[in-house]
């Protein structure tokens, strides 16, 4: 169980942006994380996804979400 603040949201990347990553990223942001970047081979499907939360960058580079200086604290894979 991980347990935060409310307005320390644990930063979150979520890598496929199909049905199923829609559906886990609304559960993402319900449960409180801050979901940061949505990734998908498909840039169209993950600027579609980041459109929807606010602060959610789109791409298709793993490692641009994955950068040191990217604040990502954990990854949730829908792929």
């Amino acid at each position: 169980i991980v347990e935060f603040q409310k307005g320390n949201a644990l930063s979150v990347a979520l890598v496929g942006c199909g049905r199923m990553g829609a559906i886990r990223a609304s559960c993402i942001v319900n449960a409180g994380f801050s979901l940061r970047y949505a990734i998908d081979v498909r840039i169209e499907a993950a600027r579609q996804l980041a459109s929807l939360f606010h602060g959610c960058v789109a791409t298709s580079s793993i490692e641009q979400a994955l950068s040191p200086s990217s604040s990502v604290q954990g990854i949730w894979i829908c792929s």
